[in-house]
């Protein structure tokens, strides 16, 4: 059975049978979800996040003017100020594992310390939002203190616009901050579509190309920024270029920065899909995303790729019921 099929059904399961899920919430009367019982009843999507979330997560979002995911697919109204009803959403996965640390700097300081051993601490990530001050030890949907990577007025946070989906900072040993951007995935896979083809594509190029050959460039300039234009490798493309940018500007006071995309160890799509012809061809003994990602990069060590069973391992202690949560629902 394919990964995506197998989780489909973990989630089909965890919306019959555990407790924090309201009978109204598994018992739908759309054709949708009567169908794929891994969505919930429509106005229950918010039982899509850990239960103390409920009303934390909502909150958290529209001080920020954070869109959530949602797809007609899944029978999404088009605007809400909800999660969408798909269990299987990755951007509701990321909120479940990380917003519940995020007045637990300690616990995320335990996790970074699993992706980079220099990780002695996690600064609060302090900014203001439409004229509020914010302070949080993880952020998510992060564009940019300012302007998103695209240019000023292309700033909405998850929509259209270059986003990591959640940013930690970390204290390092010898002084200093480090950015970890985080592209979190579940499902996905990506079939080799050309972003650089079309108008959009010129648009794409215009856009990043400068950029992508600047002084401060994470990457190899022997690679042409053309062969990345196919996902995964876009967006990680997006994501590096944006770590790049924080320390260019010393946003939130960062010097340094990595990349980390974190995907279940099951999901061989996305972790050996090399969508690239022509990075296939230039790194002939390259299996997996990471080895091509790796590649490409002045240093290597900007990029990681890692599970977010790897990524918890090890961490002893985190807010009530959170760990037993996570387990449940995602086999984390």
């Amino acid at each position: 059975m394919a990964f995506a099929d197998v989780e489909k059904s973990r989630q089909a399961a965890f919306r019959a049978s555990s407790d924090t899920i309201s009978e109204a919430a598994r018992t739908p009367n759309d054709a949708a979800s009567r169908r794929h019982k891994y969505l919930l009843a429509k106005g229950y999507e918010t039982e899509n996040l850990m239960p103390s979330l409920r009303s934390i997560a909502p909150a958290f979002f529209a001080a920020r003017e954070i869109k959530w995911w949602r797809s007609p697919a899944s029978g999404d109204a088009g605007r809400s100020k909800a999660p969408t009803r798909n269990m299987a959403s990755s951007q509701v996965a990321c909120v479940n594992a990380l917003l519940p640390l995020a007045e637990q700097p300690q616990t995320l300081a335990q996790l970074l310390a699993q992706l980079d051993s220099d990780v002695v601490g996690v600064e609060p990530i302090e900014y203001s939002c439409y004229g509020t001050k914010l302070s949080s030890a993880v952020e998510f949907e992060w564009v940019g203190l300012t302007a998103s990577l695209e240019g000023e007025g292309v700033t909405t946070r998850g929509a259209k616009v270059t986003s990591a989906d959640a940013l930690v900072v970390g204290r390092v040993r010898g002084g200093g901050q480090r950015a970890y951007l985080m592209e979190w995935k579940y499902l996905e896979r990506y079939s080799g579509k050309d972003k650089g083809a079309g108008q959009k594509g010129k648009t794409r190029r215009a856009r990043y190309q400068s950029l992508f050959a600047g002084d401060d460039s994470p990457f190899d300039q022997a690679v042409p920024m053309e062969e990345l234009l196919f996902d995964p490798f876009y967006q990680l493309m997006r994501m590096l270029l944006l770590g790049a940018r924080m320390v260019r500007e010393r946003e939130l006071g960062v010097s340094d920065y990595r990349v980390v995309a974190v995907c279940p160890e099951g999901n061989l799509a996305y972790r050996n899909g090399i969508t690239s012809d022509a990075l296939a061809r230039r790194f002939r003994s390259a299996a997996t995303v990471e080895d091509i990602m790796r590649g490409v990069l002045r240093e290597p060590k900007r990029f990681q790729l890692v599970s977010p069973r790897v990524l918890f391992d090890r961490v002893t202690n985190g807010p009530t019921g959170w760990r037993e949560y996570v387990e449940a629902r995602y086999g984390w």
